[in-house]
């Protein structure tokens, strides 16, 4: 019996598009603390590569919401803070946005060694903001 979550007419793609598909994910590592280019990379890496190979457009989309997924908790979780701060409760869980970041650079990284794999990865706790068209879905 075939496993549903695999393609069986999915083949590894070559070395070139494996590299760009996993520059789309380590982009984002890269420029980590330059305020929105762990968004801007790989949507420009994604953006420019895109119609090369299937691979790329798949992994580079899912990079790009990743980030972009992040980026909104993050931003969530620091306006919680701030009123949570008011009742001085927010000192107590100053500690979350850290750990947002650090899931964000080691799923990037995972991601980043799939792709050059080869594999389908999926970010967890993704919204797909960017979704594939629908000429692509069929």
């Amino acid at each position: 019996m075939i496993d549903p979550m695999l393609d069986s007419h999915y083949d590894i793609p070559d070395i070139y598009v494996r590299r760009w598909a996993s520059a789309c994910h380590l982009s984002a590592v890269v420029l980590f603390f330059v305020p929105f280019a762990s968004i801007l990379l790989p949507a420009v890496i994604w953006y420019m590569k895109r119609d090369d190979h299937f691979y790329i457009d798949e992994q580079g989309r899912e990079s790009v919401n990743f980030q972009l997924s992040m980026t909104l908790y993050c931003m969530i979780v620091g306006v919680i803070l701030k009123v949570l701060n008011w009742i001085f409760l927010g000192y107590f869980f100053v500690w979350v946005p850290a750990l947002i970041y650090i899931a964000q650079i080691m799923l990037s990284l995972v991601g980043a060694l799939r792709a050059y794999d080869g594999e389908k990865f999926r970010y967890p706790f993704a919204i797909p903001f960017i979704a594939p068209l629908e000429e692509d879905l069929h």
